[in-house]
């Protein structure tokens, strides 16, 4: 599943032109068991992805990345 979710994060920097190593922020609306497992795993994800921060929001989008 972060596997799956790391391809998730990398479409969405390269649908954003973000660069390799360019810090960017993901905002993610998810239930509590997906929340769970993205708390569980934030650093690796992080690191994984070239993300300052993961912020949790409410919204009809369940992923989106901003710089």
């Amino acid at each position: 599943q972060v596997r799956d979710l790391v391809r998730q994060i990398q479409a969405l920097r390269k649908q954003s032109d973000l660069k390799p190593g360019q810090l960017a922020i993901l905002k993610v609306s998810a239930k509590h068991g997906s929340r769970d497992l993205i708390e569980q795993q934030i650093e690796k994800l992080k690191q994984a992805t070239s993300l300052s921060q993961i912020e949790f929001v409410v919204t009809d989008v369940p992923l989106a990345v901003s710089h």
